[in-house]
């Protein structure tokens, strides 16, 4: 996996540009290489991880998967607390 930035995603068009180090040229993302569930969408900035793959046409990413939801995943489970309120 190579890990990159979202340079830019546009939602309406369900298409964008990822960045990483060591490649000079931006990588081509379409909206049906993210795994998500629901509507497949990225921010601008956003962290990601993906395969690379050279085509025809240049870089593009498949199985492009949020960093951030990964790690939201992976932590430990803490029980919610109420605090009561004091009237």
């Amino acid at each position: 996996m190579v890990l990159g930035h979202v340079k830019w995603f546009d939602n309406r068009k369900g298409f964008g540009f990822v960045r990483t180090d060591g490649i000079d040229e931006d990588i081509f993302i379409h909206y049906s290489n993210i795994e998500q569930d629901g509507f497949k969408c990225l921010q601008d900035g956003e962290p990601v991880e993906f395969e690379l793959e050279n085509g025809n046409k240049g870089y593009h990413a498949l199985n492009v998967r949020r960093i951030l939801e990964q790690r939201r995943d992976t932590l430990p489970q803490h029980d919610e607390t109420v605090v009561p309120q004091l009237s």
